[in-house]
């Protein structure tokens, strides 16, 4: 301490907006200055100066020695990372350095930025590229004493990528010719550099998803838990995986293998194994949603549906993903339809057949019928000049056999046969007539008859057009 007696000691002043040493000791401006009320551990002055480059407040004592150890002659600044470990500079560039003054990086760096104080990580910036480095204690077995000790790892982690970045559940982003892949905190690639990968800084500060996919102009993100995909799918058991969807039970993967497309559903079974040229998912006016009808039919069962679309060549596939099932293949056109009032059904071309799949997945075609007409909750179907109702299922709700099929301001179909006027599908409780008592139409007082079994009529329809008498089907003409 006699030998730092004898020389000048650093005196700040503020100049301008800023601080310096006036003595010419300590380099550089500084953005503020406290001379503390403790003294060093020998008695000398101590002051707390404000790093801009950082933002932090260091410790430098009145000879110049930053946390009383490391000269400014050396470094024009020194920052306490850790009791055992300092981040300085020289010349603006940057290095790392432990309690004893070892270097640990050379003072060479553009930037080193910590990204995980816990797990002492860092992404170090050089003139071509980044890297991952780690700087930790490690605990291994003494030999000779049976115990424990600690020793310090510094470790460069990864190759120097153009860019990198830290993301959600200890992934980086790395950026490598121009397109973008994933490693783990080790420094393993977990997901490859592809074209169709997006860094969207922007997206992700609002999300946890650490790369996104551009599929068909609307953006889709990639998140890897556990080194799984969605923390349930391999990440090279696929070329390209990404998910459709938020909701628990309504969210699917689109699958790439080799150019082609296959689907998971959200339980992550396999609907098709990629062998399509496309999979057209349901585009709503502004981006692609999910297509689902969840409902109970008339036996209180529920009913899950999900539809998606795939192509292969000219020809097209519907499936139902919710339970891995085909509804129909093989088809000329299949699309989604958006009627007048917002309703989304399903419509298709097999064999110049032109029909419709139900919210069921029931198929209605022309080929059955000689027209087929949808309506926002029905389908009304004409065969041999007379008229007929299907539910929204598909499911037969009034024969062929009417003169005429009209829909009321509640939504029933009224169909008149001989000038005669009946509810086909009565709404019971309707608010603004209390004599209104109609039920659901029932099928089981005439069940084994082939009027009821066969030709769809309902207890209500056999009782009013054939006053009972199921084999008087036979004599209509």
């Amino acid at each position: 301490m006699n030998e730092h007696k004898k020389k000048l000691t650093i005196k700040i002043e503020r100049q301008g907006s800023c601080y310096i040493d006036s003595n010419g000791i300590l380099k550089g401006e500084w953005g503020g200055y406290n001379e503390l009320v403790s003294l060093g551990p020998n008695g000398e002055t101590m002051y707390e100066i404000f790093y801009n480059r950082f933002s932090q407040r260091i410790i430098i004592n009145e000879y110049g020695f930053f946390y009383n150890l490391f000269s400014c002659k050396k470094y024009d600044g020194v920052l306490k990372l850790y009791d055992d470990l300092y981040l300085c500079e020289k010349n603006e560039k940057l290095g790392l350095i432990d309690e004893n003054g070892k270097t640990i990086l050379h003072t060479c760096y553009k930037h080193i930025n910590c990204v995980d104080r816990q797990k002492r990580l860092f992404i170090v910036s050089t003139e071509t590229g980044k890297f991952l480095f780690v700087s930790k204690k490690v605990s291994i077995a003494d030999l000779k004493t049976d115990n424990n000790v600690f020793i310090q790892e510094q470790k460069i982690l990864s190759e120097v990528y153009d860019e990198l970045y830290s993301t959600y559940y200890d992934y980086f982003v790395y950026k490598e010719n121009e397109m973008y892949g994933l490693m783990n905190e080790s420094g393993e690639v977990v997901l490859k550099p592809r074209p169709e990968y997006e860094w969207k800084p922007d997206y992700n500060r609002d999300s946890q998803n650490q790369l996104y996919v551009c599929f068909d102009n609307n953006l889709f993100g990639i998140k890897v838990i556990g080194e799984k995909l969605y923390s349930k799918i391999p990440t090279n058991e696929y070329d390209l995986c990404f998910k459709v969807g938020f909701d628990i039970h309504a969210h699917y993967y689109i699958t790439r293998k080799e150019s082609k497309y296959g689907l998971l559903n959200w339980k992550c079974e396999c609907v098709t194994e990629p062998k399509y040229d496309e999979v057209i998912p349901y585009k709503g006016k502004y981006w692609i949603e999910v297509h689902r009808n969840t409902y109970s039919n008339a036996k209180g069962e529920c009913v899950d549906m999900l539809f998606v679309i795939c192509r292969v060549k000219n020809t097209y596939t519907l499936y139902n993903l919710q339970n891995c099932e085909c509804i129909i293949d093989k088809c000329e056109k299949i699309e989604y339809v958006m009627s007048y009032d917002q309703y989304i059904y399903i419509e298709f071309v097999k064999n110049g057949i032109m029909g419709y799949v139900s919210i069921s997945g029931n198929i209605i075609n022309t080929g059955e019928y000689d027209n087929v007409t949808k309506t926002r909750y029905n389908y009304i179907v004409t065969k041999n000049g007379k008229i007929g109702a299907l539910n929204g299922e598909g499911i037969s709700i009034a024969p062929c056999i009417y003169d005429k099929i009209v829909s009321n301001r509640h939504g029933e179909l009224i169909g008149s046969l001989d000038g005669k006027e009946v509810v086909l599908n009565p709404i019971p409780n309707i608010e603004d007539d209390d004599d209104y008592e109609y039920e659901r139409p029932t099928f089981g007082r005439y069940a084994g008859s082939y009027a009821q079994d066969e030709a769809g009529y309902s207890d209500d329809d056999i009782d009013t057009i054939f006053d009972g008498d199921p084999s008087a089907y036979w004599n209509i003409d």
